[in-house]
Order: structure tokens, then C-alpha cells, then sequence
């Protein structure tokens, strides 16, 4: 049933799964957004607005461990 969807090109998986990457290098959530959003350099969305968006990321990141300590 799987081979019924369809996705962009470029979620291919043929260079292997970043999930499974980030799964098996136990990243955080916000490691994950942040290099998912360079990966995809400009395949979704232009690269300076994926630049932003993880920018914005690692500030919320970055918020969150100052408000832990």
C-alpha cells in the first residue's frame, strides 16, 4: 500500500533516512529541524528562507536552555 503514495523527488530516501540518521545519533528535535532544513538546501523552500527558519530554531533552542538554568 506504501508504493501508492506520492512524494517529491527529492523523498526519495536514496541516501538513507535522516530520521534514521537522527534516531541513531539520539539528536534533539531542534538538532533535527535545524540540519533538516539545511539538507534540503533549497529543495522546498529557497535556501536563505531555510537559513531563517533554523536561525529562528536555534534561537527558540537557545531560549529554552536559558530558561532551564
Amino acid at each position: 500500500m506504501a508504493d501508492n503514495i506520492e512524494t517529491p523527488a527529492y523523498y526519495d530516501n536514496s541516501k538513507g533516512s535522516l530520521y534514521k540518521i537522527a534516531s541513531e545519533r539520539n539528536w534533539s528535535p531542534y538538532t533535527f529541524d535545524v540540519v533538516k532544513r539545511l539538507d534540503r538546501g533549497g529543495k522546498k523552500d529557497p535556501l536563505p528562507q531555510e537559513i531563517r527558519k533554523s536561525i529562528a530554531v536555534l534561537q527558540l533552542w537557545l531560549k529554552e536552555l536559558e530558561n532551564e538554568s
